[in-house]
């Protein structure tokens, strides 16, 4: 009868330590979401210009990406026409369009 009592013991102590270590308010404990943006700040497209890449022989666009940083991507479809041209990265759809 006494172990099935200290067994219980221990069960009523480990739940009230569960209670009380469970947070009451959700908004309390911080989000582990790393790679959410806040809406705000979230663009879409990132324009830029084209450049002809002669060695490699492919087309690239430059554009001012995420936190100013100067980003390339590779004109898959449709290669520029001549260096300078228009072209605009689409970060939803992850392609690089180039006039």
């Amino acid at each position: 009868m006494k172990a099935s009592s200290f067994v219980s013991l221990i069960f009523i102590f480990a739940t009230a330590l569960g209670v009380a270590a469970s947070p009451t308010n959700t908004n309390s404990v911080p989000s582990n979401d790393l790679a959410m943006e806040d809406e705000a700040e979230i663009k879409i497209k990132y324009y830029g210009k084209c450049f002809i890449d002669e060695k490699m022989k492919m087309t690239k666009c430059k554009y001012d990406g995420p936190n100013g940083r100067t980003s390339f991507c590779r004109c898959h479809f449709k290669r520029c026409t001549k260096n300078g041209a228009k072209c605009h990265f689409d970060s939803v759809n992850k392609d690089c369009y180039c006039s």
